[in-house]
């Protein structure tokens, strides 16, 4: 049985996970988590009364809300974001900055997006990072009425305001993304404050976006209580830093989804006799995850082109808002590829004969960073989207 070599990536949007097939996660560094550890996010329709989603928010502690703001109206921002970024080479030469997909012949550390790692050195490349944060449909986009209705509805708020502050980011493959976390580290000073994730573009399920530990509220509040009793002897200022000297050195609890996983489980065991799963969804674009500030989360790393998230925090009274915005990925590779092949440099087209479709040859395929990948005999490159690493 054999293949034909896919030369261009699979759009995101193009691409199926099976609601019975968990997706394949990790984090920026250790193994793959475990099947039996992974699940799918509960899906919330936008027909649902404002008391069945409090009912699912309180229970689960998070909100799954199917296409709440206007599809092109998020597509929209996310062109204007890729066009703004276009001048670093981040973009695949050939390709449309609506489409967001990442030239992966560049070195995907030097394009970490803004909270990844430190900003880069290349003082342009900064200047763009942080002017994309007061680009005016960036800034409208925040002001979106039907998030900000939403918001003001589900919460109970009679106003809410936008704070001058913002946390732009984008994702790129093989680069480093947001570790494991709950948002209260970074926001301890005021009161509790609601999260909402909001995909600028298609991102399937292993595309790169956030996903959530399944009963973690407890926890992260737990985990909070107790950073808080070591910062007894600190300084207002240093008490309540996501930074000071109980955290880790960029506030994280861990870039290790594994690690953190059994360290949670041995610390504090599983709930009613069964494992604590890490929660993923298809997102599309106008879709809105709402979680709570202790629920633990992280961005599982790129099976795919590229991602784009930012994150705005908003202010109404005493409570807080925090937006955080994540995007499109593109071409996952199938799943057979990833979780079968385990064999050598040359078995690669052995392995691709053997799984995929018989009406062609395998061509230019070879073993790469533990995949079987499309090699690129002009390049010189490998790549996740062609051969083995497209069939779905």
């Amino acid at each position: 049985m054999a293949a034909a070599t896919q030369s261009a990536p699979v759009p995101a949007h193009e691409l199926i996970n099976e609601a019975n097939q968990p997706p394949m996660l990790r984090s920026n560094y250790g193994d793959y988590l475990d099947q039996s550890s992974v699940g799918w996010l509960k899906e919330t329709l936008t027909t649902a009364s404002l008391g069945e989603m409090r009912q699912r928010f309180d229970q689960d502690g998070y909100l799954f809300i199917k296409g709440l703001i206007p599809r092109d109206d998020v597509l929209d921002v996310r062109q204007k974001y890729f066009e703004h970024l276009a001048p670093t080479g981040i973009l695949r030469p050939g390709t449309v900055a609506r489409d967001g997909i990442f030239d992966t012949s560049q070195d995907p550390i030097v394009h970490n997006g803004v909270g990844g790692s430190d900003l880069p050195e290349d003082i342009e490349r900064q200047r763009l990072l942080e002017s994309a944060h007061t680009m005016p449909i960036y800034l409208a986009f925040l002001e979106h009425p039907d998030f900000r209705a939403f918001v003001r509805s589900f919460m109970g708020w009679q106003k809410d305001i936008i704070l001058k502050r913002t946390l732009l980011r984008h994702n790129v493959p093989n680069g480093l993304s947001t570790g494991c976390h709950y948002d209260r580290i970074f926001l301890r000073a005021g009161e509790d404050f609601l999260t909402a994730s909001v995909p600028i573009g298609d991102c399937t399920a292993e595309g790169g976006g956030l996903m959530y530990m399944e009963d973690s509220t407890d926890i992260g509040k737990a985990m909070e209580a107790d950073f808080m009793k070591r910062a007894e002897h600190f300084t207002p200022e240093e008490r309540i830093s996501g930074f000071n000297h109980n955290m880790a050195r960029d506030g994280q609890l861990s870039h290790n989804a594994v690690e953190l996983d059994a360290d949670i489980n041995m610390r504090y065991g599983s709930t009613g006799g069964t494992k604590r799963r890490w929660l993923a969804g298809n997102y599309e674009a106008g879709d809105v995850v709402f979680h709570n500030p202790y629920m633990i989360h992280g961005a599982y790393g790129i099976l795919c082109n590229i991602q784009f998230s930012g994150m705005v925090i908003t202010n109404s009274g005493k409570k807080m808002l925090m937006e955080r915005i994540p995007g499109e990925a593109d071409g996952p590779m199938s799943d057979i590829a990833k979780r079968t092949y385990a064999g050598s440099f040359d078995n690669c087209a052995e392995f691709c004969d053997e799984y995929d479709d018989p009406s062609a040859p395998c061509m230019d395929v070879a073993y790469h960073d533990g995949y079987c990948k499309s090699y690129g005999t002009i390049t010189g490159t490998f790549s996740l989207a062609g051969g083995i690493a497209a069939v779905r």
